[in-house]
């Protein structure tokens, strides 16, 4: 007898599910050390992937690119992960025990989505959640996996065109004629690229439309850090960087775990 249609899919879907979740567990980018994260609002330490994954728990963060949306919370599932995220603010990393998770973005403190992404994660490992405009004025969620800087001489930076107002961007070292990101479309994330510590000005200049160059002057890119960029802004106004970095807390270091 010839098995539903419906019960294929649903074994197809939980077949899925567990594959992606076995290849995110076994990812050799879990932390054995725990993270310092620096931004403009100050410094934290998240735990290590490897004790993260002992509990069962994913980290996770947000961070609020929505300038029309003022203060959001972001739910996991039916229950408040993150509540009252300003705009352009970076939360310091969460642990979260689901797996399978349906995130949503709300106002802060109602009940409505502006937004779901439900996504397959693995124990251990960290995501960063940006909210962000779309093309036709609405929310977008984006889940986006992070990676640390493993080698303690190299460099790592990804960007974000979390603008509506820049619809295209490239990003360039002011001197180099290469750039480092090309077509940077919004709410695109580049993804990560290894690059040679230095002290750079960088220049994320539009491939079309009217929008003005932003620069970011004397950036220091600091061996063995993980930079992100998230460009923010609406139609009508210069976007604006929003910075921050993560790095293993190496042996010796006099950092210590919030409680």
């Amino acid at each position: 007898m010839r098995q539903p249609a419906r019960d294929i899919l649903s074994h197809s879907f939980g077949a899925a599910l567990l594959a992606g979740i076995a290849v995110l567990a076994c990812s050799p980018s879990k932390t054995k050390q725990p993270v310092e994260t620096t931004k403009e609002s100050g410094k934290s330490v998240s735990p290590s992937g490897v004790s993260a994954d002992r509990r069962g728990t994913t980290l996770i963060r947000v961070v609020n690119a929505l300038p029309d949306k003022k203060h959001i919370d972001i739910a996991a599932d039916t229950r408040v992960l993150f509540s009252n995220v300003g705009y352009q603010d970076v939360t310091d990393f969460q642990e979260l025990r689901d797996n399978v998770t349906r995130f949503s973005v709300r106002p802060a403190g109602r009940d409505t989505a502006l937004a779901e992404n439900r996504e397959v994660m693995g124990d251990g490992a960290r995501y960063t959640l940006v909210a962000l405009p779309d093309e036709k004025g609405g929310v977008v969620l984006r889940v986006l996996r992070d990676e640390l800087v493993t080698d303690p001489g190299k460099t790592k930076i990804r960007v974000i065109n979390g603008t509506a107002a820049m619809e295209d961007f490239k990003v360039t070292v002011q001197g180099q004629k290469d750039p480092l990101f090309d077509k940077v479309s919004p709410g695109v994330e580049a993804g990560y690229k290894e690059i040679e510590p230095t002290t750079a000005t960088l220049l994320f200049e539009p491939n079309k439309g009217k929008a003005g160059a932003i620069r970011i002057d004397h950036m220091k890119l600091d061996p063995g850090r993980a930079y992100t960029v998230v460009l923010t802004g609406t139609a009508g106004h210069k976007p604006e960087a929003v910075k921050f970095d993560d790095r293993l807390v190496r042996s010796g270091n006099q950092v210590s775990l919030r409680p």
